[in-house]
């Protein structure tokens, strides 16, 4: 008799994306152990202007119209694991962003175990410090506009999660400067009243148009990558103190000098053994992720060379690993072709194998994705 195996059922996840479009959506994926894996599109649900950013926190889905005047939509998730739970949701509440073109969110958790969510208004030229639990009454905006410096780009904030200064980094594209910001968030307990003031304790700069974008952070608490969006570089940052270690291009080899590609994505796995960036606007939509594999330092390797994968699409806009531990799956959303695309992560090489491939709805534009 032959001896029966027995296949696990295909482990199921579920992903949102925000777009360029006026719709947000959610994606199923599976993936089972004899790895078949399969993209499904779930639901479209219409909710404004541009909703380029999605965050999730807990009971809440958080995004943005990226418009002018910029807004924050605050959506309730209903608590039923309900396959349309987008469309379950309910505005609960929305607020001005402080600026025009809000471009990212963040909810972070400041000290005395306050909220504040975060807001970067690319055209605005500022940052919004809005208390989360007074649902948007009480808030705070940073211009980042000087003399020298009139057209700031912010175009992320948020939080170092291995420090305990609570310093929000910037990353201004106009100015070409990374800000650390100090946030002094309080509340009266006598009248309830919160004040959220903010302080730039410095600013680091780059050569001109070399346009700072996005920021992630190594676990060491010491180490930082910027990827510079106009001049296709990764940047190693040292924190502490706050200056830059090494440039990388991260253009694919081979690419002609006078080529005009712009880096997008950021993210360094959770294992910190490789950082990974996006590559956009390939003259041939050669599309790509590039990875970096990083010494137990934090710094780039010089023995192992950078790899590059195409996107399999045009224009990859943002990129997410998987929940999981060993960051086990990729997604890539390609904002130019309207397409979602899943790879599979060796943990151990940095290696990403082509999974499977979802067209979204002409339009949609994705350009984020949370899992």
């Amino acid at each position: 008799m032959t001896p029966q195996t027995t296949q696990s059922a295909p482990s199921l996840h579920r992903l949102v994306l925000g777009g360029n479009g006026n719709s947000i959506a959610s994606v199923n994926f599976s993936y089972a152990s004899d790895g078949l894996a399969g993209l499904t599109l779930a639901e479209v649900v219409e909710v404004g202007v541009r909703p380029s950013w999605v965050h999730i926190a807990s009971s809440h889905l958080i995004t943005n119209s990226e418009d002018s005047p910029g807004r924050v939509l605050v959506y309730a998730l209903s608590p039923s694991p309900s396959p349309s739970f987008l469309a379950h949701a309910f505005l609960d509440f929305g607020f001005d962003s402080g600026g025009a073109d809000p471009c990212y969110m963040s909810l972070i958790n400041n000290n005395n175990n306050n909220l504040l969510l975060l807001a970067a208004n690319y055209s605005g030229g500022t940052v919004s410090f809005t208390d989360f639990k007074s649902r948007g009454r009480v808030s705070h905006v940073r211009s980042f506009k000087t003399i020298d410096h009139p057209n700031p780009h912010p175009h992320q904030a948020r939080v170092n999660p291995f420090s305990s200064n609570q310093y929000i980094y910037i990353p201004d594209l106009g100015s070409d400067r990374l800000h650390v910001v100090s946030v002094n968030h309080t509340t009266n307990n006598e009248d309830n009243n919160r004040e959220i003031s903010s302080t730039i304790v410095e600013s680091l700069a780059f050569p001109k148009n070399s346009g700072p974008r996005h920021i992630d952070f190594h676990p060491n608490g010491k180490i930082a990558y910027l990827n510079l969006e106009l001049s296709n570089e990764l940047a190693v940052i040292s924190l502490d103190p706050l200056e830059v270690l090494e440039h990388h291009s991260i253009l694919p080899i081979g690419t002609p000098e006078d080529v005009k590609m712009q880096s997008a994505a950021i993210a360094l796995a959770p294992d910190a053994k490789y950082v990974y960036l996006s590559n956009r606007y390939h003259p041939s939509k050669n599309d790509t992720v590039v990875r970096f594999f990083l010494d137990a330092s934090g710094i780039p390797s010089t023995a192992v060379p950078p790899v590059w994968t195409n996107t399999q699409g045009v224009c990859p806009r943002g990129f997410a690993f998987s929940n999981d531990p060993a960051a086990s799956f990729l997604c890539v959303v390609n904002q130019e072709s309207d397409n979602v695309v899943m790879f599979k992560r060796n943990a151990e090489s940095g290696a990403l194998d082509f999974l499977d491939e979802l067209a979204l709805p002409a339009g949609f534009k994705p350009t984020c994705v949370v899992w």
